[in-house]
This record gives C-alpha cells, structure tokens and sequence, in this order.
C-alpha cells in the first residue's frame, strides 16, 4: 500500500488526474504537517438558502475538512468516487456510478456498482472520508486507525442490511484524511490491482502502490480545496502566519513531550499519523493560552 504520503512522489501528470495547482500542493503540505493554514475568523461557507457556517476557523484546518456547509465536502467525495470508477474499469470491471440498488424504493446505496465483483456477484462500494479529530477522539487517544473503522461501522449502520436483500454485497471503503485505509479499502484495492495485473501483465505490488498513491493523492486535493474556500483572509485580522509565530514558541517547549520527534518528520505510518495528530492537539492547546495578537495599524 505504501506509506501515508507516498502521494508526495507522485509524478505530476493531468491526464492520470495527479496535478495540483500551486496552492492546493502548499496547502496539503502545510496540512500533513500541521503548520497553521486558516485565519483566525468564522467559517465563510454558505448553505443553499445562503445561511453562514460561521464556525470558528481553528489555525490547522480541522474544522475545514469536516465542515458540511458547502459544496467542498461532496466534491471531493465525488472527486475519490470517480478516480475508483475509472480504476475498476482499467481492471476489466463492469461498473457504474450511482446506482439504485432497490429498484422498488428507489434507494441509491453504491456510488459505485460493480456488476462482477466477487466471482460474477455483484457489489455495492460506498467511499467516506474520515477526520482523526472529531467527536469519539477522546475514546481512542493512541489509536490511528479509530476513525477508519468508525467509519466503517458507520456505513454499514446506514445500509441497514438492505444490499444484503437485493443479493448485493456491501462494501464500505474508508479513507482518513491523513492517507490511511479502512481494511475493506485496502481489500478492494488489492482486488483491483491483482485484476490490473491479470489485464496488463502489471506487477500487482507496485500496481497496489501505485493505485493507492492515486487515491490518497485526490483525496489530499480535495482537502485543499475545502482548506483554500475557507482561507479568506480579513484585512482586519492579523495574518496566519503572524499567529503561527506567536505560538511557535509555546508548542517547542510541549512538542518534545508529544512526539518526541521534530515538528517536519518524514516518518511515516500509522504512528506518524497519530503524532502529527497529537502535535496537532498541543498546537490548539498553545494557541488558546497565547497572547491575543495586536491588530496591524491602518
């Protein structure tokens, strides 16, 4: 599969669907390792009946990637339900996108149906992306891989046993916005990548690899673009960058304690991704005991 941020390594390339623009590439970058990339201001985003968020904008972007106002969070549900399409048909799958598995209720359960999945049967796959840090966290402190299956349960929960009923198979795929895979997800790209191998006489370990860069690598664009909607910097407010600094100092001294390892690590792995959490939370703790930032002269 890889490690966490083997999208990092992916060759820029807008025909494969792995190109970012400079600021999305930035913005993931400062995302992986928890610099602070939101203004200190409410949640610009917008309902359809042009009701505000207004949610206050932690300095990391946590709340960017799990807020539901707007239309970033399902574009970038969509953005992953395309690029798992387009690879189960580059494996020799028959599938479609948004199918009403109970034709009598007309219940949509598979962004993506496969009509031969598991030795000619078909299966419903349903794609979530999941946060670390979000409400249940406090249950699962050292665990890295809480939210994957959570989000696994979750999904399953939400079917209600009706695929089952129709004779489909279910499949909840799961990814956390720090590139770690729910063990169905990992399945179903084992899956697709021996098929790929099978189809194009491919190496099913590298294939595996690659698809799993691919998938982690649009989920990361999506992020940044939930990120950069928010990023709307008021003139009147200092600067995240100012207030980045005035915390700096603050978290030196706790970050030892955390992590033990420096704030720009490049380990990867589920441990990795639970320390740039816990930087994370030291981070939100420093900043709410920092001194309140002077606004700049007019």
């Amino acid at each position: 599969m890889g490690y966490s941020n083997n999208w990092l390594n992916a060759i820029p390339s807008e025909a494969l669907g792995l190109k970012m623009s400079k600021a999305s590439f930035s913005t993931s970058l400062k995302w992986i390792m928890g610099d602070a990339i939101c203004p200190p201001q409410g949640c610009p985003e917008r309902t359809i009946t042009n009701k505000q968020c207004n949610k206050p904008l932690d300095p990391w972007g946590d709340h960017a990637v799990t807020c539901p106002t707007g239309p970033s969070r399902i574009a970038r549900h969509d953005l992953l339900n395309i690029t798992w399409l387009a690879s189960l048909k580059t494996a020799g799958f028959h599938a479609r996108a948004e199918v009403k598995v109970d034709p009598d209720t007309q219940r949509r359960a598979a962004d993506t149906f496969v009509y031969n999945w598991n030795n000619g049967s078909p299966a419903a796959h349903d794609w979530k992306v999941t946060h670390l840090l979000r409400a249940g966290m406090e249950k699962n402190p050292l665990d890295p891989n809480w939210a994957v299956r959570e989000g696994e349960s979750a999904k399953t929960r939400a079917d209600h046993g009706e695929c089952a009923k129709q004779g489909v198979d279910f499949d909840p795929l799961v990814v956390d916005t720090m590139g770690g895979f729910g063990q169905h997800a990992i399945k179903a790209i084992s899956k697709v990548a021996n098929h790929c191998r099978i189809m194009g006489d491919d190496d099913a370990s590298l294939k595996r690899k690659r698809l799993a860069q691919k998938l982690r690598f649009v989920t990361m664009k999506g992020i940044a673009t939930q990120i950069l909607r928010r990023n709307v910097v008021n003139p009147e407010i200092h600067t995240v960058e100012r207030l980045d600094e005035e915390v700096s100092h603050a978290i030196s001294s706790t970050h030892t304690e955390v992590s033990g390892t420096p704030p720009c690590s490049p380990s990867s792995g589920p441990g990795a991704r639970l320390n740039r959490t816990k930087v994370r939370r030291a981070k939100t703790k420093a900043c709410q005991t920092a001194p309140p930032v002077a606004k700049p002269p007019i």
